[in-house]
């Protein structure tokens, strides 16, 4: 605690990682502050990223990191940018480890089970589920199976065409509201 408050009366602070001004500054539980993005960086190639991080200066394993003296939202769309993705870091961090909620091994297992399953999820409706409704579908109506392929590129070129149609509305509304911001 007394590193902490300490530590909170200086202005800049150093990163043992980078040796540089600490840029957007974590203090782990064992009171040593990093950059968020050194920190992050540190626990995702020295460790599983299953199991807690040991600290980079004093080796002891740290279960939480605490944001100090970050910038306000809205200074600058780059700062808004790192906020928000260290953030998610943070979060991502300390729901794991943090001694408030304990993670079992089931649950980082299925937290990065829907990870991959959100990344994916275009192929495996493209890959699955179209042509098992597709083969049904060919099934239920004695269609032939020349017949059915057709079908099946038809649903699989209609679906890509909704996904793609969904990402050119998100993008736009995007870019609108970047837009409004701006003025």
């Amino acid at each position: 605690m007394k590193r902490v408050e300490g530590a909170l009366q200086e202005p800049v602070h150093e990163c043992p990682i980078c040796l540089g001004d600490a840029n957007f500054p974590v203090f782990t539980n064992c009171g040593h502050l990093f950059c968020c993005s050194c920190i992050i960086r540190y626990w995702k190639q020295s460790e599983s990223i299953s199991v807690p991080c040991k600290c980079a200066y004093c080796r002891s394993t740290f279960y939480v990191l605490i944001p100090i003296q970050w910038p306000t939202p809205g200074s600058s769309d780059e700062i808004d940018e790192q906020l928000q993705k260290n953030n998610v870091d943070l979060e991502e961090y300390n729901k794991r480890f943090s001694s408030e909620k304990s993670v079992s091994r089931l649950e980082s297992i299925l937290f990065y089970g829907k990870k991959f399953m959100r990344l994916i999820w275009i192929d495996i409706v493209r890959l699955v589920v179209m042509p098992v409704c597709g083969n049904i579908y060919a099934w239920l109506s004695d269609t032939k199976e020349e017949d059915s392929n057709e079908l099946l590129q038809s649903i699989d070129n209609l679906f890509l065409s909704m996904v793609f149609l969904a990402a050119s509305i998100r993008v736009a509304r995007i870019r609108l509201a970047g837009h409004r911001d701006g003025q």
